[in-house]
């Protein structure tokens, strides 16, 4: 969907950063800021790479926008996928780090 920018047409495509969950809470705020100002909703694609696919795929597979930064709000606020893994990984000798990541 295309916005006005200077009388011109344009679309928006956000690329979201990697850097685990600094990177998600990060664009978390530019979420809720696009929300803020209308644009949220006229997000065309995203490009996105480590900590930034937790915020991305979060937006892409909630049912709104306004559930889906709430949903990531409350995730990041409440998980450290980082932490889980490793224990986790260490308790388990039968899963790897990964597997624990994948699974939080």
């Amino acid at each position: 969907m295309a916005v006005m920018i200077g009388g011109e047409q344009k679309r928006i495509g956000p690329a979201l950063s990697g850097g685990g969950f600094r990177a998600a809470g990060f664009h978390l705020g530019a979420m809720q800021k696009l929300q803020e100002l209308r644009l949220l909703d006229k997000v065309d694609v995203l490009s996105c790479v480590s900590g930034g696919s937790i915020a991305g795929g979060v937006l892409v597979s909630s049912r709104s926008q306004t559930a889906a930064l709430g949903i990531l709000s409350q995730y990041l606020a409440t998980r450290s996928i980082a932490v889980a893994s490793v224990v986790g990984g260490l308790l388990d000798p039968l899963e790897t780090r990964l597997e624990k990541l994948a699974d939080s």
